[in-house]
């Protein structure tokens, strides 16, 4: 054989092999994501070149007194290197439909791999890197959906820079006076009941009138702070009863600490559990001054009283723990306090640390306010 149809043999089965290997490409290209981005591309010229070398080539041989050109038939090229093209074939097959499986959503852009869709039952052999539950393990991870104040659970706003509580409601609470637009009737109605079920029947007497309850801050704080339900308590009650104290809590009392509904994203087929949330801490700006600290009134699920420190980081268990069920997502709220004897400004942001990953929000402005003294 000459040695022009050695190389061009040895070429053949080269690009022939690169295919096969680029085909496979799919079944790993989780495994080591940085390759992702440039699959499709190794996967066309592969073949693109396969292609070329597979097209009848010109070659010769030299017969003493004259000079024969003869063509490599495709189909015996087909025949020779039938493994390799049928092992490619097979390869690309599987890649292709593991690549609808995960990549190709039901509805609107997020991606949705159903249970359904793999029609036998689960293999050990699934958790191998070439395995389908494996590839999709690692294409799915948690994602954080919504990250928002509670306004009815915080005396907190949100501006377009930061989330902060607005001075005038400071003063507000200072002076022991309600929201202008508080509407007392439906808090004067639930503050009776809860008063008359909780053993508190003495406390009737300062719930006479709607302008008497508007004025109970201000004439009578203590007994104020008496008819405010626990967490517990606020739990057991009704949707209008607890939504009509939280009102005269939020525009009367005030609640002084921010309240965020924390929405997360279950992409996998198990349950995720939500075990702490770690606080990173870019900036603090205090205000100069020495004021009081704000009372703190807890009305979320979770509590965290933060300690910050300048370019450092808190890590804070959520006790208990919080599970999201596969397939679905999960809101919690978190309620965020500190000892503030000043006004207090952080740059920050939280990374919710889960079973299966992390979710981190953007960087945020959250602002502290201390009540004068």
């Amino acid at each position: 054989m000459k040695a022009s149809n050695r190389i061009f043999k040895a070429l053949v089965e080269a690009l022939g092999l690169l295919g096969l290997m680029a085909a496979a490409v799919e079944n790993f290209r989780h495994f080591h994501s940085a390759i992702e981005e440039y699959y499709w591309y190794v996967l066309a010229v592969a073949y693109i070149l396969s292609t070329a070398a597979a097209w009848p080539q010109s070659s010769s041989t030299t017969v003493p007194g004259r000079q024969d050109t003869y063509r490599i038939p495709l189909v015996r090229f087909l025949l020779k290197y039938i493994w390799i093209i049928l092992i490619s074939i097979a390869f690309l097959a599987v890649g292709l439909y593991r690549y609808r499986l995960i990549h190709i959503p039901e509805s609107g852009d997020r991606p949705v791999i159903k249970p359904g869709d793999v029609r036998r039952q689960p293999s050990r052999f699934d958790e191998w890197p070439l395995g389908t539950a494996y590839a999709q393990s690692q294409a799915a991870k948690p994602r954080l959906l919504q990250f928002n104040l509670v306004p009815e659970k915080t005396s907190y706003i949100r501006t377009d820079t930061q989330y902060d509580l607005p001075r005038k409601t400071v003063s507000r609470v200072v002076l022991g006076e309600c929201d202008p637009n508080f509407d007392p009737e439906p808090a004067l109605k639930s503050l009776r009941d809860y008063a008359k079920t909780s053993g508190k029947e003495s406390l009737l007497k300062f719930l006479g009138s709607a302008d008497q309850l508007k004025k109970l801050i201000k004439e009578h704080p203590g007994r104020a702070r008496e008819l405010m339900p626990t967490k517990a308590e606020l739990s057991k009650m009704n949707q209008s009863d607890y939504t009509a104290i939280m009102s005269w809590m939020r525009n009367c009392v005030g609640i002084l600490f921010p309240v965020f509904a924390v929405v997360i994203e279950n992409p996998f087929d198990q349950d995720l559990m939500v075990t702490s949330a770690k606080y990173h801490y870019y900036r603090i700006t205090l205000a100069k001054g020495v004021e009081s600290a704000a009372p703190l009134y807890p009305t979320a699920s979770y509590v965290h009283k933060l300690e910050p420190q300048a370019g450092g980081s808190q890590q804070i268990d959520l006790l208990p723990g919080f599970n999201i069920p596969a397939r679905r997502n999960g809101s919690l709220e978190l309620q965020l306090w500190t000892d503030v004897s000043a006004d207090e400004y952080l740059m920050m942001d939280i990374e919710f640390i889960t079973s299966r990953g992390t979710v981190k929000t953007d960087k945020f402005m959250l602002g502290f306010r201390s009540l004068p003294s």
